[in-house]
């Protein structure tokens, strides 16, 4: 099973430690069968093997920002990535941050991160990923 990747119809909404919240409440609504666009969520496994193959996992919030934007993704997560985008068939893609503690009841992170519209060149889905 890949581990960089979750299809929203293979999750059920008790996902967010995996996909963060939004992720899983995508995957908790295609599985009830509403209308949401195909898609898939770049779990955390995926993101900390990004930290890890460059060397990040200690750094600071200000080199994390720094770093992110040019660093390397690893290889087999690439592959991953832009695998299920060729799978998804679609031109262009949306691009969106999905944290795991995002909107909590004592702080909320609402227009924190980047949204990334109409993505549909394998090298732009990339750096709108690391972006995010």
């Amino acid at each position: 099973m890949n581990t960089a990747i979750r299809w929203f119809s293979e999750m059920d909404g008790q996902d967010v430690a995996v996909t963060g919240g939004k992720g899983a409440n995508l995957g908790r609504l295609t599985r009830m069968g509403l209308p949401v666009p195909p898609g898939f969520v770049i779990t955390v496994e995926a993101y900390l093997a990004f930290l890890r193959a460059n060397d990040l996992t200690n750094a600071d919030p200000e080199v994390l920002r720094q770093s992110i934007p040019a660093a390397p993704i690893p290889a087999d997560v690439t592959f991953a990535i832009l695998e299920s985008f060729e799978k998804l068939g679609v031109s262009a893609v949306a691009v969106r941050s999905s944290a795991t503690a995002e909107d909590l009841a004592a702080a909320s992170f609402a227009g924190q991160h980047d949204t990334f519209l109409n993505v549909g060149d394998p090298e732009a889905l990339l750096n709108a990923v690391r972006e995010c």
